[in-house]
């Protein structure tokens, strides 16, 4: 093989190999807790959620019901929020399952569709004394987004 097909033949390698990574990259979702926003929806749920939880049991002689008012609340009344969204999904007693969702539209330079979203699920625990958190699985049926925002 002489220099010139060796040279035209590692451009086109090289070529194929950048395609092949460029196409996979660009046709295949990312998986849940995956993308940014994901990490960033479940930053704000065990950072700024759970703080504020943790404030209304310092302050109140009812922190569940309190907490109850909260979760409840339509983000758009909470202005703070944005661009987080907050959506209840259950609750049984003490105990209310959350999605907590990230969501920017065109802030995306990297994702052709210029959304930048993600979502986590916690269960919070809300004791007269304490607050407990964990990671959950969103149950079935849990949007990907929150209503009015991208459906």
């Amino acid at each position: 093989m002489s220099g010139k097909r060796r040279l035209w033949f590692a451009a086109f390698a090289t070529i194929v190999v950048v395609a092949s990574i460029t196409s996979r990259a660009v046709s295949e979702p990312p998986r849940p807790l995956q993308r940014e926003g994901d990490r960033s929806a479940a930053a704000f749920a065990d950072e700024t959620v759970l703080d504020h939880l943790r404030s209304l049991v310092r302050v109140s002689d009812h922190p569940s019901r309190e907490a109850a008012a909260f979760l409840a609340r339509a983000a758009t009344e909470l202005g703070d929020l944005f661009p987080f969204d907050l959506v209840l999904l259950s609750q049984k007693g003490d105990t209310f399952v959350v999605a907590s969702y990230r969501v920017e539209e065109g802030s995306d330079l990297l994702r052709l569709t210029g959304d930048y979203w993600g979502r986590a699920c916690r269960e919070y625990v809300v004791a007269t004394d304490r607050v407990t958190t964990s990671a959950v699985a969103c149950p079935p049926g849990t949007p990907e987004r929150p209503r009015g925002r991208g459906d």
